[in-house]
């Protein structure tokens, strides 16, 4: 009877063995056709990556990548083009090269353009709007060696914010010239733009993430050309010159602000931000009562509480001009800039700004600040700083170039707001939306 028991067990485990061995064999077939599949579908996007060459007429500027999102669009980073004029795009795989000048829509925050590609027609990368999970796989494609694909496999690792903007931080080595490389996930799904930054003293790479770029594709505009970028059409100077009103809509209410004509660098410049969205939803991040109420960092939109703000801008300056028609009344509207130690021309932000809500000063405390500042004030502005009160401390030194006429007791509210030591207000006060009347 044992022996015939030790039979029957031996029959059982060999039949149980064989089933086990024969269910395992299909899972490899398949998981094996799955990444073949993947990686027949990740060649197909191969020529929808592009080398970008940027220009200034024919002076080369700087090279990177770009990916495209959509048959005729792609997407880049935008710093190559701050003073670019056009560009040449060639899809990976090709040996023919395209002009492309026109863009449909920029994120100087982010970092982010846009390209118009009537020129050629690609299969278009598709966006991944959900967070990747943790370690999950991520994929750069490389350009090919001979006929084979090259993939640095890497790993998500979390969400990071650097100078106020989202990012997945990754494993795979982004280089610095890898600039605008599409990173994947398994489903060859982009999460995002590659690039590398210097964080903490390390080389880390990052990927921007996709759903940022679906946002301003959502916001896409008319084609412009690439110069409008930091240039502005004699048309529209003259249309700019017929504004009445830029509109700051903030947390606290409306302030009404008339652009100075006789400041049209900086009329248009504020003007060619406000067009493109850029202070939608900043935080007025610098707050002194009795003296100014400031805004317009690039770095404080994603800003959580106790991060330090106010240190990135739309990537240039504007040269200074000091108009000495124009002094620091209350409600004046001018634009800060680097100390003089590390800025000798006095060269303005490109986009932060100021109003000054100010106070009243005695002769005696005018007379100390003429002493201090080696600045003569005239009879008119000792008038004004004694009866309506400004910040005369900042005259000669710093560009105004326009003046709220309505909104004042807004501005007072703000400058109320308890701050920390940095000057940023506990409580978030943001520049919700700005609007433009003719």
């Amino acid at each position: 009877m044992n022996q015939f028991l030790k039979k029957v067990s031996l029959v059982f485990f060999s039949l149980l063995l064989l089933q086990c061995t024969s269910n395992k064999e299909p899972q490899k077939t398949t998981l094996k056709k799955k990444t073949k599949t993947q990686s027949n579908n990740r060649a197909k996007f191969y020529s929808s990556c592009v080398d970008i060459t940027t220009y200034d007429g024919k002076r080369k500027l700087e090279t990177g990548y770009g990916f495209m999102i959509s048959p005729t669009t792609l997407v880049c980073p935008y710093r190559m083009f701050a003073r670019a004029t056009k560009a040449s795009i060639k899809p990976w795989g090709k040996n023919k090269t395209y002009s492309v000048d026109r863009y449909i829509a920029v994120d100087r925050v982010n970092d982010i353009i846009i390209l118009k590609t009537d020129s050629i027609t690609r299969t278009p990368f598709q966006l991944q709007m959900e967070k990747p999970k943790n370690s999950i796989s991520t994929l750069i494609m490389k350009k090919k060696r001979g006929k084979l694909l090259i993939v640095s496999k890497g790993k998500f690792f979390s969400c990071d914010t650097v100078s106020g903007t989202p990012y997945y931080r990754v494993s795979n080595k982004i280089q610095k010239y890898m600039k605008g490389m599409p990173v994947l996930d398994p489903q060859n799904k982009v999460i995002g733009m590659g690039l590398q930054m210097i964080v903490d003293f390390e080389k880390t790479s990052y990927a921007l993430p996709a759903y940022l770029i679906q946002k301003l594709l959502s916001q896409k505009s008319k084609s412009k050309s690439l110069s409008s970028l930091r240039e502005t059409s004699n048309v529209e100077q003259k249309r700019n010159a017929g504004i009445k009103e830029v509109i700051l809509s903030t947390t606290y209410g409306d302030i009404h602000i008339k652009l100075f004509n006789n400041m049209p660098q900086y009329r248009d410049n504020f003007v060619k931000l406000i067009k493109e969205g850029f202070y939608n939803q900043l935080l007025f991040h610098r707050v002194i009562e009795s003296f100014v109420i400031q805004s317009g960092a690039a770095d404080s939109r994603e800003a959580v509480k106790g991060d330090l703000v106010g240190w990135k801008g739309p990537g240039y300056t504007l040269p200074a001009f000091i108009n000495p028609k124009y002094f620091h009344q209350r409600g004046m509207v001018g634009s800060p800039r680097l100390p003089n130690d590390v800025n000798t021309d006095k060269r303005s932000d490109g986009g932060q700004f100021y109003i000054v809500q100010g106070r009243r000063y005695t002769n005696s405390g005018l007379d100390n600040i003429e002493k201090e500042n080696h600045y003569k004030f005239t009879k008119k502005q000792r008038e004004v700083y004694r009866t309506i009160g400004g910040a005369p401390t900042l005259d000669g030194e710093y560009t105004i170039f326009g003046r709220v006429i309505k909104g004042m007791d807004v501005v007072d509210k703000i400058a109320k707001e308890p701050v920390d030591e940095e000057w940023r207000p506990l409580k978030d006060i943001r520049l919700k939306h700005v609007a433009i009347k003719y």
